[in-house]
């Protein structure tokens, strides 16, 4: 069998190499995507998509837990600070409450219990409790304030510790 070849030029303008056998049957060299090359460019694409959506859906996540662990952090704080004024106030007060655990959602000495899911810091996700022990063989109560918060992946909590002794007596 004899081979021709033959230049031709597409829509395009584009050259296009055929090929004709000497029978009657037509043997085309096709320039082109192949099924293949199709799907494997839609694989890359696809995936290059989930990576950045994920990538997004993750750095979300994160700055989300940032911005509820420095708000958890100021509610700390507030708490300590509290719980100092309240023994600078009244010390006789302040001992007499120092036990225990209690439940501040607003900073006052509300319930004398952990906070419950209903009981959260107003207008917030948080829980805030104070707990109170004592240090044996000094004359010191540790108090520690614990703010906690659901979020997707688990209950997270920031807490402090602190000292209290009755300072006038130095």
């Amino acid at each position: 069998m004899k081979m021709t070849k033959e230049r031709c030029v597409n829509k395009g303008g584009i050259s296009i190499e055929k090929r004709f056998k000497c029978s009657a049957k037509k043997d085309v060299l096709i320039l082109g995507q192949s099924l293949f090359e199709v799907l494997l460019a839609l694989a890359v694409i696809t995936l290059t998509v989930v990576g950045i959506a994920s990538l997004s859906t993750y750095a979300v996540s994160n700055t989300t837990y940032s911005r509820n662990k420095n708000q958890a952090t100021r509610y700390v704080q507030e708490g300590i600070e509290w719980v100092r004024s309240e023994r600078d106030n009244n010390i006789t007060d302040f001992l007499s409450k120092a036990s225990g655990t209690w439940c501040l959602s607003s900073l006052g000495w509300g319930s004398h219990s952990i906070c419950n899911s209903s009981q959260l810091i107003v207008g917030t996700q948080f829980t805030r409790n104070l707990i109170f022990s004592t240090v044996i063989g000094k004359p010191v109560i540790q108090a520690e304030v614990k703010v906690s918060w659901n979020d997707s992946k688990s209950t997270r909590e920031v807490s402090s510790t602190t000292y209290f002794s009755d300072w006038r007596l130095r």
